[in-house]
């Protein structure tokens, strides 16, 4: 499930108002899901075992289509990995994503990491069968 539901559907609305989803499904078909990643602090059972570098930031990627979030850390300078990634469940006993997800996640949160290691938060992603559409909104 999306980390915050209400303002995905806010954007989504405002985008569907603009014409923005229309003209995306019309080339790349009907949105299929939903990523929302957003900065996050390393859950409490995993502190112990990820210590924090000066560059190192947690992010979080939650989607409509899964009830476990996926995190990392990643430096912001080298824009490389700090750790594994993690599992969140959102749930009891979720199902455990495919590890494309996980792939997923780690390339569109490093596309959107300039080059002087900031990055804008959220950042929320369309997906369909065959594109994605990736947007960084402000919250007001």
């Amino acid at each position: 499930m999306l980390a915050d539901r209400q303002f995905f559907a806010k954007v989504e609305m405002k985008l569907n108002e603009d014409g923005m989803i229309k003209r995306f499904e019309e080339e790349g078909g009907k949105i299929t899901g939903r990523m929302m990643i957003t900065s996050v602090d390393v859950p409490d059972n995993l502190k112990d075992n990820i210590s924090l570098g000066t560059d190192d930031h947690a992010f979080e990627a939650t989607f409509d289509f899964l009830d476990v979030a996926i995190g990392i850390v990643l430096d912001l300078n080298r824009v490389k990995t700090s750790s594994g990634f993690w599992l969140r469940a959102q749930i009891e006993n979720p199902m455990e994503p495919q590890k494309e997800w996980a792939e997923y996640f780690i390339n569109t949160l490093v596309k959107h990491i300039r080059q002087d290691g900031t990055f804008d938060d959220p950042i929320l992603t369309f997906i369909t069968e065959k594109r994605d559409y990736t947007i960084v909104p402000t919250r007001e």
